[in-house]
């Protein structure tokens, strides 16, 4: 046997632990095994073996067992070690003229046998050299598994984790996408979510309203600021329930001015209609907040409702701060209808009344001359027509205004649930 493959198994740190009742014998086994140059320990009593075994049990070693031993042989004492759940390495060492024992070994786990006889001093270092580099190998893969048992332990607690982060993560973004969906068109929110930015978007057919408190800087000396922010609240609680039953969008609240509009952030040229029968519902609203008023001997406030239609620019300017807005001369003119309306009136333009005139009555106005949009024809809208009505007051639709306006019958509740904010 090479110097070098005895200095190998010096280094493997398998201890080989002889169990012979033959002392003569033992000492043979002892000068075969120092050849090897591996760690051994020799015993010449089961008993002493096993329980020295039981205390050592963690160290990694090798059994080489007579087979013959006293009344006993040496597959009790393997078996004894297994009752205890140690299921050490072993070889039998057997008689000649026993070599079935040999098998009966094998079957009872052993890694080989050695006959004792002739050549056992050369075939003795052989086996054992072969039976510890198995030990070893065997070793480094129960590391190698262990360790990728630990891996795959570590991987599914990682996956876990970010399964846990990713469904947090998922919360949140739900958490923004409700946020967003408060502040911005849906169509509008989900583009900026998907893209990070929102193009700003021409419309040809946009209707713009205003409202706006009549003699708003008289009334407001009335009141402290918070009592004038909480009396807004409440219409503009109702003017939103109505806006949002109409399939409109809320543009923003500017001080006593409330603004919104249809035909965005989708095109719809037959929303013009329903803005015009919101106008007609914030009227509604105010006239039941100004009774009750009245009964309490509160103060109220009358409001100025006007409405243009023609093409606008939409979409979102800036990155903090997003809102969603619109621009345009259409803007401006709807804004300046509301301005020149009076108190409790729905003023339209024109271009709105060619789109709506079909579908409510209307009062036609004396013409008005702007020194920035020249002359303007404006209306009163004053109620649904009655082929358009479901109510004697013609301030409900019926399925034919419905049906001709994209607005969906279940929103008829609109007006009962705006009201309700207000009672």
């Amino acid at each position: 046997m090479g110097k070098n493959f005895t200095s190998i198994l010096s280094k493997l740190g398998v201890e080989v632990w002889v169990l012979c009742e033959d002392i003569q014998f033992l000492k043979e086994i002892e000068a075969s095994i120092a050849r090897i140059g591996c760690d051994f320990r020799m015993f010449n009593s089961a008993d002493n073996l096993k329980n020295t075994f039981f205390g050592e049990a963690s160290k990694p070693k090798l059994l080489l067992i007579d087979y013959p031993l006293g009344d006993n042989n040496g597959l009790q004492v393997i078996q004894d070690l297994n009752a205890k759940d140690l299921f050490p390495a072993f070889i039998a060492m057997i008689a000649p003229e026993n070599e079935n024992h040999g098998l009966l070994s094998l079957k009872s786990g052993a890694k080989n046998y050695v006959i004792k006889g002739k050549d056992f001093n050369e075939r003795l270092p052989l086996i054992l050299q072969s039976a510890i580099i198995q030990i070893e190998s065997n070793l480094k893969l129960g590391d190698k598994v262990e360790a990728l048992e630990k891996k795959q332990k570590s991987l599914k607690e990682q996956k876990k984790k970010l399964k846990a982060q990713s469904l947090a993560l998922l919360a949140e973004k739900k958490k923004v996408e409700e946020l967003l969906g408060q502040m911005l068109p849906k169509t509008i929110a989900k583009e900026l979510l998907q893209s990070g930015t929102v193009k700003l978007r021409y419309f040809p057919s946009v209707t713009v309203l205003f409202a706006d408190i009549e003699n708003f800087s008289l009334v407001v000396s009335r009141f402290t600021p918070l009592e004038l922010v909480k009396k807004l609240e409440t219409y503009y609680n109702a003017f939103e329930a109505i806006t949002k039953n109409f399939g409109l969008e809320k543009i923003k609240t500017i001080g006593d001015c409330y603004m919104c509009a249809g035909g965005i952030p989708v095109e719809d040229k037959m929303s013009a209609a329903r803005v015009v029968l919101a106008g007609l519902h914030f009227g509604k609203v105010s006239e039941k907040l100004k009774t009750l008023t009245h009964d309490y001997n509160d103060n109220f406030f009358s409001w100025r409702i006007g409405v243009h239609t023609g093409g606008a620019v939409a979409g979102i300017i800036g990155k903090d701060k997003l809102s969603y807005d619109v621009w345009g001369d259409t803007v401006n003119k709807a804004h300046w209808m509301e301005q020149v309306s009076c108190e409790g009136q729905v003023n339209i333009s024109q271009e709105c009344f060619e789109l709506v005139g079909h579908f409510f009555d209307c009062t036609k106005r004396e013409n008005h001359i702007t020194t920035s949009h020249g002359k303007f024809d404006m209306y009163f809208a004053n109620r649904l027509k009655p082929a358009y009505s479901s109510d004697a007051k013609g301030l409900f639709p019926n399925s034919a205004f419905c049906k001709s306006t994209g607005l969906s019958d279940r929103d008829n509740f609109y007006l009962d649930n705006a009201l309700l904010v207000c009672d």
